[in-house]
């Protein structure tokens, strides 16, 4: 019942791209599909503002500049917003009253990325079998309808991305369209924190001893430690992913699958399937963000003016690619 709200959207759209500011034009292009997704949803929005009004985005920019969450840069040709220093959590609080809406969305997405890199052989039946697969890695996370009633979801979202999904997705080269055609890219903006969090735990788990006792702070705190490695060499989007909350969740799910606080022959096979099974749902991620950057890179430049031109002396100019260096 909680509606949709311009901030919220806002922080999906910075928090998806963390370490990099946006100029409005930017994020415009990141919001105006993503209000048409809104819309075509009908999901419910709060103030009963019109989304594609350029004011409405300004305002919610004005609102996250005030109250510190963003921060604004001024100089430079062109004004660019940006998330203040150790402000991820706070970002991550108006994002989450929206992401209850985006869930099935993101996993549709895992899933049309999966057919393309397992080229399906029963396209419809493993898809939803993908599906299932997601959804139970999630339930600690999210709350789902019944299994029929997230089929008919999943089937909602495939007909929004494609009305002739289910032809298309019988041919494996249709389907790698499919999903370079999604517009807006969800699934790293909603999904990646969390599970680059599990995949921390996963590898962690694969490291730990077997035994039926387990020290689940002194654990915790080793993954807290690993992630912010990770998250200093890139290997990690997102802060949010440092988190004991999630690592705690991540913690349920094993304890779900018997990985933890267990002695038998079959403990590090599973461990080592569970930490494969991550790895590879975030290395998807990863694609998907790859191609959402990609997109947002192609967003055209403002032209500069002719006056403004600066001509490099020759002294100054960098050298050409063929020309020998002195170092």
């Amino acid at each position: 019942v909680t509606p949709v709200t311009v901030s919220s959207l806002a922080m999906l759209a910075f928090l998806g791209i963390e370490d990099r500011a946006l100029t409005v034009r930017e994020l415009t292009a990141i919001l105006t599909p993503l209000f048409g997704y809104i819309t075509a949803r009908n999901l419910p929005i709060a103030g009963d503002v019109e989304l594609p009004d350029p004011r409405v985005i300004e305002k919610a920019l004005q609102t996250h500049v005030d109250s510190g969450v963003l921060e604004r840069f001024d100089r430079g040709g062109e004004q660019v917003f940006y998330l203040g220093k150790d402000q991820h959590l706070v970002a991550a609080f108006y994002r989450n009253n929206t992401i209850h809406f985006l869930v099935v969305r993101a996993i549709t997405e895992l899933v049309l990325q999966a057919a393309v890199e397992e080229r399906f052989e029963d396209p419809i039946g493993d898809g939803w079998a993908e599906a299932k697969r997601i959804r139970d890695l999630l339930k600690f996370e999210f709350f789902f309808s019944d299994r029929d009633t997230f089929e008919q979801e999943m089937r909602t979202e495939l007909t929004l991305i494609d009305p002739e999904w289910e032809t298309v997705m019988a041919d494996d080269k249709r389907t790698e369209h499919m999903i370079e055609s999604v517009r807006p890219y969800l699934a790293h903006r909603v999904l990646q924190p969390f599970l680059e969090a599990y995949q921390v735990v996963a590898d962690q788990l694969v490291l730990a001893p077997i035994s039926t006792s387990f020290d689940e702070k002194s654990f915790v705190s080793n993954c807290i430690d690993v992630a912010h490695q990770r998250r200093l060499r890139q290997q990690i989007a997102s802060n949010e992913s440092v988190s004991g909350e999630l690592f705690a969740t991540a913690l349920n799910l094993a304890r779900n699958r018997n990985l933890i606080e267990v002695d038998d022959d079959g403990v590090r096979a599973r461990r080592l399937a569970f930490a494969a099974e991550i790895k590879v749902q975030v290395e998807r991620l990863r694609h998907l963000r790859a191609l959402a950057h990609a997109r947002l890179d192609q967003v055209a430049m403002p032209v500069p003016d002719a006056a403004a031109v600066v001509t490099i002396p020759e002294a100054n100019r960098a050298p050409a690619a063929n020309e020998e260096v002195g170092l």
